[in-house]
């Protein structure tokens, strides 16, 4: 029997290896795989930073802990999506004299001597390795869940499509391949929300939630000596930080301006993914209080979707972990260069 699943996910690969290869052009030199030429528009800028800060692991994560923490960890999730809103308007400004450098690490022995650059290069590459390595992980898992394939095969298969076009187009196949990616993430979850939405007998009642479970009670998480919602504010990096891949994108743009224009519209996106995805996990407890909140996606698998769906949801959460890997991978290699 033809699995029309693993079809879909077979068809996202295959396009994504073409889009990528299909945009990588004649690169000819290092400043070209890392910038590529810094002539892109303002959207693709918008999603490749999007792309790259939404990890494969935030679904799952946001998932079960909205699940099992409600507004606990809504209220300090949101600022993990307005650090790019906070990095744009008052750190970007100060970049100026750094775009179209290769990486944080040239920035920094540029400023500091070669020791530090040395220093910064081995950090920053190391810091790439350890989230390409968790991208990949979550396609294995994905995959074993999905269709029951071996994690070899399915790291396989997603390491291979993602090294054959940042290896070959550079920062330019990277970043249109994010477009896809971002796209095809952002339209599967909202799709998936409907569907959990028509799937409760009133659906109109799960506002009810709000006033009856402790986890989302205003009145209760606020009180003057519940001191939980701010360990778990403390908990969130709500500082602005440049991670390597952050830099390169700053780096990237055609001017300042852009370059926070970009980051602000990228912090919307990322914030209302998140609220989609905290949405779906609301809908789920309200439907089925008492499951399992670490297995919330093979809930979803066995009671949401069908021949079709399953595949599509699959490719929703794969498109982020490559989007993520692709462009930490792609600054490894310019930080290693």
């Amino acid at each position: 029997m033809v699995n029309v699943d693993l079809i879909i996910v077979i068809v996202f690969l295959l396009v994504n290896l073409m889009i990528g290869i299909a945009k990588s052009g004649n690169v000819e030199n290092i400043k070209e795989y890392a910038l590529g030429s810094r002539n892109f528009n303002t959207s693709t800028l918008v999603a490749t930073i999007a792309a790259t800060w939404i990890g494969g692991g935030v679904f799952g994560q946001t998932l079960s802990e909205t699940y099992k923490q409600g507004l606990y960890f809504i209220i300090p999730a949101i600022g993990d999506s307005l650090v790019l809103m906070v990095f744009g308007i008052f750190f970007v400004p100060g970049m100026v004299r750094y775009l179209g450098s290769l990486s944080i690490a040239e920035t920094m022995g540029t400023i500091y001597g070669n020791k530090v650059k040395a220093i910064t290069g081995i950090i920053a590459l190391l810091s790439c390795i350890g989230v390409v390595a968790v991208q990949f992980k979550v396609n294995a898992t994905l995959f074993k869940l999905f269709f029951g394939i071996s994690s070899f095969y399915a790291v396989f298969a997603s390491a291979i499509i993602v090294i054959i076009y940042s290896s070959l187009g550079g920062i330019r196949a990277v970043s249109f391949t994010d477009v896809t990616q971002i796209f095809t993430f952002g339209v599967i979850v909202p799709i998936l929300s409907i569907i959990i939405w028509h799937g409760s007998a009133n659906p109109e009642n799960v506002f009810q939630i709000i006033s009856t479970n402790d986890n989302f009670n205003l009145a209760k998480i606020f009180k003057f000596n519940n001191t939980k919602i701010a360990g778990q504010t403390m908990s969130f990096d709500v500082t602005a930080t440049i991670e390597p891949t952050t830099f390169q994108r700053i780096s990237m743009a055609k001017n300042i301006s852009q370059a926070r224009r970009a980051c602000v519209i990228a912090s919307f996106v990322c914030l209302v993914i998140s609220l989609v995805t905290m949405w779906v996990a609301v809908l789920l407890l309200y439907k089925s209080p008492n499951l399992d909140a670490d297995n919330l996606v093979g809930h979803i698998i066995d009671n949401y979707s069908y021949t079709g769906l399953k595949g599509l949801i699959a490719i929703g959460i794969m498109s982020i972990a490559m989007s993520s890997a692709d462009s930490y991978m792609n600054t490894a290699s310019i930080i290693i260069t």
